[in-house]
């Protein structure tokens, strides 16, 4: 009887365990910078008063967990061992396919002025939040240049149960960005993929969450 000894790629599997790895390192600092920002953000909003200093804070969380959002997306698609097919991963970027459209226009904001249809709202959007002690009611940012034209949209709305579907949310025209909403979405994510990636990263627990500071004098 004859035997065929096959001969196994080390190299590739050891390089894909190495992206792997990868992806899972950046897959936990950006889930924890968003979660950052996110626990930040509603407060943040709460601060904003009549001066321009007082909505910064607010209007960066806003564009950080966007963008934050968006590294997610690209993480979990080049994932080498997932299928596109997979449901969570669908679901998961069907939900925050808005993440990709505010990130692409804040990425071709030089282009996007030039249109005229994103000349109706403010450069870095309407930025609204529910009352901390009225939940029937919410606030409008009223930013930038009021030029004829430009319009401010508020918080989105449930008619029929009287309140409102989130507590802060960014608006560039007629499309809203509800952060809870969205952050709802990457929590379940979260419970699928970082199992998902840890059992094939193949690292012990100290490996993965081991932080070593290093200090240098001149």
């Amino acid at each position: 009887m004859l035997f065929t000894r096959w001969p196994v790629d080390m190299q590739h599997e050891n390089e894909k365990r190495n992206k792997i790895i990868r992806l899972l390192d950046g897959m936990r600092y950006a889930l924890r910078l968003l979660e950052y920002n996110q626990q930040s953000l509603y407060n943040a909003c709460l601060l904003i008063k009549k001066n321009k200093p007082d909505l910064i804070p607010a209007l960066s969380h806003c564009w950080q967990i966007i963008d934050m959002t968006h590294r997610i997306r690209e993480m979990s698609q080049a994932i080498p061992t997932l299928s596109n097919d997979n449901r969570c991963l669908k679901t998961f970027l069907s939900n925050t396919k808005s993440a990709e459209n505010f990130r692409h226009y804040i990425q071709h904001l030089r282009t996007e002025l030039l249109h005229s249809k994103h000349g109706k709202f403010p450069v870095f959007g309407s930025l609204s939040w529910v009352d901390n002690t009225d939940n029937r009611k919410c606030h409008i940012a009223i930013m930038g240049s009021q030029l004829n034209g430009i319009k401010h949209f508020g918080l989105t709305s449930n008619r029929q149960d009287k309140r409102f579907v989130g507590r802060v949310e960014l608006s560039l025209g007629n499309e809203p960005y509800n952060f809870d909403l969205a952050y709802e979405t990457i929590l379940k994510f979260q419970k699928f993929i970082m199992p998902y990636l840890d059992k094939r990263s193949g690292l012990h627990k100290t490996e993965k969450e081991d932080i070593v500071i290093f200090t240098h004098q001149i």
